[in-house]
């Protein structure tokens, strides 16, 4: 794995968005997802594997 692909992870993401209390949805999709409750991954984290990823 190089480090450009270590660096496509969600929390790095545009598309990745804090909406409180360590919740954290994706909107790269037509309807959002959670991807992180408490700040911590569930099981939608990373779910687009990097295809939608977008640098900040």
């Amino acid at each position: 794995m190089t480090k450009k692909e270590r660096e496509k992870i969600c929390y790095n993401c545009d598309h990745c968005i804090y909406i409180g209390e360590g919740d954290y949805i994706c909107d790269a999709d037509y309807e959002p997802k959670i991807v992180m409750e408490d700040h911590e991954p569930n099981d939608n984290y990373y779910w687009c594997a990097g295809t939608e990823w977008e640098e900040e």
